[in-house]
């Protein structure tokens, strides 16, 4: 991936070279020769804009994919093609320049407008590779976050579930000791007198004894008698 990287971020600066080049050549040659076709200069606005793209990918990691190198290359062909007809090995004077222009103008230039047309629509290409680039990354950016929120409503399922868990095992324990609760008084604390223990746990089988007990006595007295 850093490999692809680097060489999507070679293409891109090489192509905003060749651009510029050719931007250079045309805004010079528009200075110094009058009827400059007006088809010139939308072709140096739209070879701008593809400098700026190609510099923006260069800028940008998340561009730098493969697709997107093909693209670059494909373009940086074209553009090799066009500069070595509209920019040839001539210097800026002013008579070479008008000279040359006088040439282009005349046999190449059906050649030229063919090729800046042709990047015209590379460059749209280009474009589209890039939004469905941008569409394939927010989709799967898109895609994690639902994964992370479907984790996180799993989560507090099983949370809220351990809790309910919990509390009814809590509610378990509390009934088993108030069921028990008679029998541990009566084992509990040995310091503690036996009116204590009784006012604790009321009424138990200590009283129905102590009953049992009376009755047994009167029924004693009653026979001595």
């Amino acid at each position: 991936m850093a490999l692809t990287a680097l060489g999507v971020a070679a293409s891109a600066t090489q192509l905003a070279a060749y651009g510029l080049t050719i931007i250079s050549y045309i805004a010079k040659t528009s200075e110094r020769v009058q009827n400059t076709p007006q088809e010139y200069h939308e072709y140096e606005v739209q070879l701008r804009n593809l400098v700026n793209t190609a510099q923006g990918i260069e800028r940008n990691p998340a561009l730098q994919t493969r697709n997107v190198k093909f693209q670059l290359d494909t373009i940086s062909a074209e553009v090799r093609t066009l500069q070595s007809i509209l920019c040839p090995a001539i210097g800026f004077e002013k008579n070479s320049c008008k000279k040359n222009w006088n040439i282009i103008y005349g046999s190449e230039q059906r050649k030229i407008a063919m090729h800046l047309k042709s990047l015209y629509q590379m460059n749209i290409a280009l474009l589209l590779c890039i939004t469905t680039s941008n569409t394939d990354q927010l989709s799967d950016v898109k895609g994690s976050i639902n994964k992370l929120a479907d984790q996180n409503i799993e989560l507090e399922q099983e949370t809220s579930e351990a809790g309910a868990a919990q509390g009814a095992l809590r509610s378990m324990d509390v009934e088993g000791v108030a069921e028990r609760l008679p029998l541990t008084c009566l084992q509990g604390d040995p310091t503690q007198s036996f009116g204590q223990a009784q006012m604790r746990i009321g009424p138990t089988a200590v009283d129905r004894q102590s009953k049992c007990s009376r009755s047994n006595m009167q029924v004693y007295l009653l026979i001595k008698l």
